[in-house]
């Protein structure tokens, strides 16, 4: 039987790092953002409205306009430009894992703890953030500029709750508040810092688990090690 709250000391220590580096609100920011990819708990009614939206607007955008996405494609996924991204096209764009899929819902801070699994879904949304952004663009590019003031408003303060920020973007809908997060770069920066200072105990933390499932022998020694705390952080 694997059971995570063994591991509860890593999880602490990941929420701890959070607060004392400021990271809460914008940890709170992405999770929302990675359950609008997700959409409705047993539909992906927003996964075909996207989808739509994102093809209509890329068939109007000349060639040249994934080159011009191509830099900070390769940005968001660490990686080299080169001749291919550069060459990218709309159903290749339309093939970007979550524009084609469902994305994964993340539980931490909106509803339960999943543990490290958060930090799976920013990876996600990492890698395909200016996409994301650009689809989001499309959406409004159609519509009238009643939200045209709202840019200019300054940063809400960083210490909203989920309720707080939910009610200051009431009556303008989820799709604004996923577009304003993804319009904002210094989020994304945090997504990567988040991910990057954490990945030493998310590798702890998946090691656990899998000396949890390795048979009565492997627990048993994984339960010893743990109990001297030889060869562990804490």
């Amino acid at each position: 039987m694997v059971e995570p709250e063994l591991s509860h000391p890593k999880w602490n220590g990941f929420k701890k790092a959070l607060k004392a580096s400021g990271l809460e609100y914008s940890a709170l920011k992405l999770t929302i953002a990675c359950n609008y990819n997700h959409g409705s708990s047993q539909s992906g009614d927003k996964q075909h409205v996207k989808c739509d939206a994102l093809r209509a607007y890329l068939s109007s955008q000349p060639p040249e306009y994934y080159a011009e996405q191509a830099e900070q494609i390769a940005f968001d996924r660490c990686q080299s430009v080169d001749a291919a991204m550069a060459r990218a096209s709309l159903e290749d764009w339309m093939e970007t894992p979550l524009i084609k899929n469902r994305g994964r819902f993340a539980a931490a801070f909106v509803k339960n703890k999943s543990w490290f699994g958060m930090n799976s879904c920013f990876r996600s949304l990492i890698a395909d953030w200016t996409i994301q952004e650009e689809k989001e663009d499309c959406d409004y590019e159609m519509r009238d500029d009643d939200d045209e003031e709202d840019g200019n408003k300054a940063e809400p303060d960083p210490k909203l709750t989920k309720s707080e920020l939910y009610k200051m973007y009431s009556g303008r809908g989820p799709t604004k508040m996923f577009a304003d997060f993804m319009g904002d770069r210094t989020l994304q920066l945090d997504a990567i810092i988040i991910v990057a200072i954490s990945s030493p105990l998310e590798a702890e933390y998946s090691a656990d688990l899998e000396a949890q499932r390795s048979g009565a022998a492997g627990l048993a020694e994984w339960a010893a090690t743990r109990s001297s705390g030889s060869d562990h952080w804490w």
